[in-house]
């Protein structure tokens, strides 16, 4: 796949784990399945949106939803996909998405295949973001309060 000239990706993740991947239509989580060697051309970059829509399911801190892109054979391609663009629709307040790739086998309806699938952990914001929230709404407060 070629990923030059702003190509974008949309997913939607409506069930935990992986994907019923020979069955599109109840398979709870998109995925993208590209074959060949190298799945990527080239890296993408900040100029390539991947939208992951939680907005089906209620996600809880520390589920794992697997789908998205799925690479038969062409190794963790996780330093590829990094640098792009991660939005993501139905999350909780503070609530964040821990990215990475891991081996699965898959069966498309043509027999299993090994590959990587990427994989999105529901994560609670670092203590460091946290504590910003937290003054941020207190300074809210004593500015209202002096109102």
């Amino acid at each position: 796949m070629d990923p030059s000239g702003g190509l974008g990706f949309r997913f939607e993740l409506t069930q935990p784990g992986s994907p019923a991947y020979s069955n599109a239509a109840a398979s709870g989580n998109d995925v993208l399945r590209l074959t060949g060697g190298t799945p990527f051309a080239s890296a993408l970059a900040s100029g390539n949106a991947i939208t992951l829509d939680f907005t089906g399911t209620s996600p809880l801190v520390g589920q794992t939803y697997r789908g998205g892109f799925y690479a038969d054979n062409g190794g963790d391609f996780l330093g590829t996909i990094r640098n792009a663009s991660f939005n993501y629709l139905g999350l909780g307040s503070g609530e964040s998405v821990l990215l990475s790739t891991i081996p699965d086998s898959a069966n498309f309806g043509s027999g299993n295949v090994s590959g990587y699938v990427t994989q999105f952990t529901i994560a609670v914001p670092e203590p460091g973001q946290a504590l910003l929230m937290i003054l941020g709404g207190a300074a809210l407060a004593m500015q209202r309060r002096r109102r």
